[in-house]
């Protein structure tokens, strides 16, 4: 699916960050100017994640949207939750969280975007695939 791209020229002049739209597997991303669009990655049972390149590290990165955050109180917990741990850890073998995007206002928001680094593959997709498991990649993931 070719993403749509708009840029909010709007938000430029009233002194804000410029933001940019894009629709990735039917879900509509409104983030910062500096991502570019480049693929959907994966989707789940909290959001869709795409990649991205930033223009201003200038590096590829992963965006996770998280629709609707907060309209269940459990699911709004968890990803609390998931936002302290990324942001806590700090060890080669887990995923650094980049940055959580920032709404446009302090109240009446309903995403979130989690911005991380992009890694070649998930857990989901080794655990899964036809691939032997050695024991040294067994190792490696219980390190």
């Amino acid at each position: 699916m070719k993403a749509k791209a708009s840029t909010d020229k709007q938000a430029a002049k009233a002194g804000n960050k410029a933001n940019i739209s894009f629709v990735c597997s039917g879900t509509t991303f409104n983030v910062d100017a500096k991502y570019e669009y480049i693929k959907q990655v994966g989707h789940g049972a909290y959001g869709v994640v795409c990649s991205a390149y930033d223009h201003q590290s200038r590096g590829k990165v992963a965006i996770k949207k998280v629709s609707k955050a907060f309209e269940d109180l459990v699911d709004a917990k968890r990803i609390v939750r998931e936002i302290k741990l990324l942001k806590f850890f700090d060890q080669k073998n887990i995923i650094n969280m980049i940055d959580v995007l920032k709404p446009p206002a302090p109240t009446g928001f309903e995403d979130i975007y989690i911005v991380t680094e992009l890694m070649e593959t998930d857990m989901h997709r080794v655990i899964y695939s036809r691939q032997e498991l050695s024991d040294e990649h067994l190792q490696y993931f219980m390190h």
